[in-house]
């Protein structure tokens, strides 16, 4: 499905849930399916966090620690614009919609992270594609996503020591959590400044194809665990870890290996594992029961990313037409978004209070928002790309005027 997705000029992500989604279909319709009890097994689980884990891992291989060095002030006033709105946004809309419980505050805290996460891979591939990536417009898009990332990871450390705190936000708890994403960062800056420039040298006297890969592998693990002893979830250390791994510490021969054979295991199974397992979990019930609050967290997830991200691109001296495409660029969402719904499912978030139907479907509507914003967002790029070319002026340096 994947493949079909690709073929089709979408992520592979759609393909791959969809499939997840038939798999859930037939498990939830069919007696005799073998599917059936896939969602309860703890095996299936584990192969499900693994999945996470290891998209995590791929993730941060993708970012290099230098280039959160890179980002323009006007970028990282357009990412922390388009974080701010959709993320208020949605805690006063889980406010409104969410009835009382003593997990509200955590719900709405949910809701906000949800929707203010960017995921920009696939409007990356279209400005690839038309030639506009390298661009004033592209490298704002890419450096505002870099830094959505950083600001995400903040995010996602508050929202796991919430979760931890049966769903209370307090003072001391919002204290602690500071003070243990300082460690784990201060722990990283060392790291990556004394021991990781060092790791060359030793990694280049083992002759081993998987040393490289094994290494990588560990550290991951070994990042995982440190974040999970901090009350921070599993995948800031997946993702830090990978963050780490650089071609320049690596050398040019194992990096690339090493990212070849993280690639094939990612995307070969283990990512589609993990989209099965939310497919198995989504039910499409939830347009039946709650359509308005489907809908509306859509139209809520593409308004507030395009105007978030949009007026703060205007205002940092941007044109109209660029501030659009800076705003749509930034309004998709994608792997991070259904990785914290998923947290948020294991945490019981979607159980309290059992008789509420929009806490029963949130996750899937979550899961289908994040679906329509990855469609959507490269369609509407592509066409105010190609839009704004047709009206740029003819080149009147071409050969032979």
């Amino acid at each position: 499905m994947g493949e079909l997705a690709s073929r089709a000029k979408q992520p592979p992500l759609v393909g791959e849930l969809i499939a997840g989604i038939l798999i859930g279909f037939v498990a939830l319709q069919v007696p005799a399916s073998p599917f059936r009890g896939l969602v309860q097994d703890d095996s299936f689980q584990v192969l499900s966090d693994l999945g996470i884990f290891f998209l995590m891992l791929l993730g941060g291989t993708e970012l290099r620690v230098r280039e959160f060095g890179n980002v323009s002030g006007r970028s990282f006033v357009i990412a922390l614009c388009g974080m701010l709105l959709p993320f208020f946004t949605g805690i006063c809309l889980g406010w409104g919609i969410f009835p009382e419980s003593e997990m509200k505050m955590a719900q709405c805290l949910f809701l906000g992270t949800a929707l203010s996460i960017t995921a920009v891979p696939a409007s990356i591939r279209v400005l690839m594609d038309l030639d506009r990536l390298h661009t004033e417009v592209g490298r704002t898009i890419v450096s505002a996503a870099i830094i959505d990332d950083l600001l995400s990871l903040i995010l996602l450390a508050v929202l796991t020591g919430v979760l931890s705190n049966d769903g209370r936000l307090d003072l001391f708890l919002g204290f602690m959590i500071f003070g243990k994403a300082c460690v784990f960062l201060g722990i990283t800056f060392l790291i990556e400044k004394y021991l990781v420039p060092r790791m060359r040298s030793i990694v280049t006297q083992f002759k081993s194809e998987e040393f490289g890969f094994s290494s990588l592998l560990i550290a991951g693990f070994a990042y995982a665990v440190f974040a999970e002893l901090l009350d921070l979830h599993f995948i800031v250390g997946a993702f830090t870890a990978g963050l780490l791994f650089e071609q320049k510490y690596a050398g040019h021969d194992m990096y690339k290996d090493v990212k070849g054979k993280l690639n094939s295991v990612t995307v070969g199974f283990m990512a589609p594992v993990f989209f099965a397992s939310i497919g198995l979990n989504l039910n499409l019930e939830a347009f039946a029961v709650i359509p308005g609050v489907a809908c509306l967290l859509i139209l809520v997830a593409l308004l507030t990313k395009v105007l978030g991200a949009g007026v703060a691109a205007r205002i940092t001296g941007y044109t109209n037409q660029d501030a659009a495409i800076i705003g749509v660029g930034m309004s998709s969402r994608g792997m991070v978004e259904i990785i914290i719904a998923n947290i948020a499912l294991q945490a019981g978030l979607f159980t309290v209070p059992q008789d509420a139907p929009v806490v029963t479907y949130m996750f899937s509507a979550v899961v289908a928002m994040a679906i329509a914003t990855t469609v959507l967002t490269p369609i509407a790029l592509k066409w105010m790309v190609q839009r704004q070319r047709q009206m740029e002026p003819p080149d009147l340096e071409a050969p032979g005027n």
